[in-house]
């Protein structure tokens, strides 16, 4: 994942300005995977510099009411910062939130199972492998998975 290679160097710049690297208290990632390939994230930025939120076609949305409840789909531009905390010995990453785009919105309380068959496939896309009416096959040793 490039978020954990970006990690990495951010790091190391971070350990080149320690006063004294073996006392140091590294932070965890500012990411927790929660599912394969799915991650709860947390983000930031200061209030006088709010993220910028655009539809699809790239217009900005003024509207503050807009329902951005569970369910909708976005997409998020940002980047990863080191930082040292104050104490000169804490250091980490944070995710600094730049742009934000609107795919789709979804209704208070709308859960994400109620996506239908055609909201699943634009999140997936297309991939090769299975496809509908292909006949069902095995593995050589047995196993579903």
């Amino acid at each position: 994942m490039a978020l954990e290679e970006d990690r990495v160097e951010a790091l190391k710049w971070a350990e080149s300005k320690l006063k004294n690297p073996k006392r140091s208290v590294l932070k965890p990632e500012p990411w927790e995977e929660v599912a394969e390939g799915k991650y709860k994230v947390k983000f930031s930025w200061k209030a006088e510099a709010k993220p910028p939120i655009v539809d699809t076609e790239g217009t900005p949305i003024t509207d503050l009411e807009i329902p951005l409840y569970s369910g909708s789909q976005v997409k998020l531009a940002f980047y990863q910062k080191p930082y040292i905390l104050k104490d000169a010995t804490t250091y980490g990453t944070s995710l600094k939130l730049v742009g934000v785009q609107v795919i789709s919105t979804a209704k208070a309380g709308a859960a994400e199972t109620e996506l239908n068959d055609v909201d699943v496939a634009a999140m997936f896309g297309v991939t090769e492998g299975y496809k509908a009416g292909d006949p069902i096959t095995t593995n050589d040793d047995g196993d579903d998975f």
